[in-house]
């Protein structure tokens, strides 16, 4: 029968060497993406070459076709465009916080800055009595469990 201690033991090793693997397995990943991105260094340039004179030529179409739609209203000017017309609102957001204030309409309640409340709650050497002090402990896993066992161990099995 293992001890407490022997079963954390264990598990130390086998996340130490989970976690080498990994590792291992990444490096090897990283390596091949960058040979890969090597030898397809002129496909990967033309890509982002055309990608982006996609990009200028769209803009130039919807420009184009904008303005045919004001200069002439047609939607349909051509097969493959349209021009959708949306319905948006421009307002000062000062007067409409005060209309919506005055007719009782959307307006959200303010809500607690969590963060900054927190902030004061920790500064204050005595809480307010609704506001408890829970200590939850936590594991913490070094991050290099090869240095603090100082060996290398072998992937346990599942």
């Amino acid at each position: 029968m293992t001890t407490a201690y022997e079963q954390l033991q264990e598990q130390v090793k086998r996340v130490a060497d989970v976690r080498r693997l990994h590792a291992e397995q990444k490096a090897r990943l990283d390596a091949l993406r960058a040979a890969f991105d090597e030898t397809h260094r002129q496909l990967i340039g033309d890509v982002d070459e055309i990608g982006d004179e996609i990009e200028r030529a769209e803009h130039a179409l919807k420009t184009l076709t904008v303005s045919h739609f004001q200069v002439t209203g047609e939607a349909k000017p051509v097969r493959g465009v349209e021009v959708k017309v949306f319905t948006s609102l421009d307002y000062n957001d000062t007067d409409a916080f005060d209309w919506a204030a005055a007719k009782g309409l959307a307006i959200k309640p303010a809500s607690l800055d969590v963060k900054a409340f927190e902030k004061v709650m920790n500064a204050l050497p005595e809480k307010p009595a609704f506001v408890k002090v829970v200590q939850t402990p936590r594991a913490q896993i070094a991050t290099d469990l090869d240095k603090v066992l100082g060996s290398r161990s072998a992937v346990a099995a599942s």
